[in-house]
């Protein structure tokens, strides 16, 4: 991923004259973190962004700033690496929100444990996997997927605008996009059973 994201923030920072040098900054973000934490970091906002664009219908992107999004932990581990350790997935995870690239939101385990890092005890997910990662998406985040892709030029927007195709890289199959990948408001189940009310966010 090293390489995709800094082919992007080269294609993103073509000018006609030259002098452009917006990437310069996002090079060196990407040189910061590890394959692991770009892997990871690609794999959340490329499996998010349907998601996230059907929540922010009528809104802009920058809206989605600390949205909470819920992904199936195990699918996500499997993709980053063959015999990927939960150490090694918590210094991903931990390096991603150390840069901005996601909020300080997030908790990962069993699903009880992770609904209840924002609510009552006996609080659940309504998912079909047992384990979840959930984080905060961050205006940062967003932006560093759209220069690793070659649009960091163009409005942030472009991330949830439907009439933009955003290419990933899913011809690799470790990339393909997570399946089960949802708003945290959306499957957050309370102690009796029953779905958290919108207003409870």
């Amino acid at each position: 991923m090293i390489a995709e994201y800094l082919s992007g923030v080269l294609a993103s920072s073509r000018s006609e004259d030259g002098t452009y040098d917006g990437g310069v900054e996002w090079s060196s973000l990407i040189a910061r973190l590890s394959s692991d934490q770009l892997r990871l970091h690609y794999l959340i906002y490329a499996s998010a962004r349907q998601v996230l664009a059907d929540t922010a219908v009528g809104q802009r992107a920058n809206w989605l700033h600390m949205k909470r999004v819920i992904f199936p932990q195990e699918e996500l581990m499997d993709r980053i690496g063959k015999d990927f350790s939960d150490v090694r997935f918590s210094n991903a995870v931990n390096g991603l929100m150390r840069e901005g690239l996601i909020t300080d939101t997030y908790a990962y385990g069993p699903n009880v444990g992770v609904a209840e890092s924002d609510f009552p005890k006996g609080s659940d997910l309504d998912v079909p996997y047992d384990r979840s990662l959930k984080i905060g998406v961050s205006i940062q985040g967003m932006r560093l997927f759209m220069w690793g892709l070659g649009m960091g030029h163009l409005p942030m927007d472009v991330y949830i605008h439907p009439s933009f195709a955003i290419t990933t890289v899913d011809e690799q199959p470790d990339l393909a996009l997570l399946s089960g990948v949802v708003m945290f408001e959306d499957v957050l189940l309370d102690p009796a059973g029953n779905k958290f009310s919108k207003e409870s966010f």
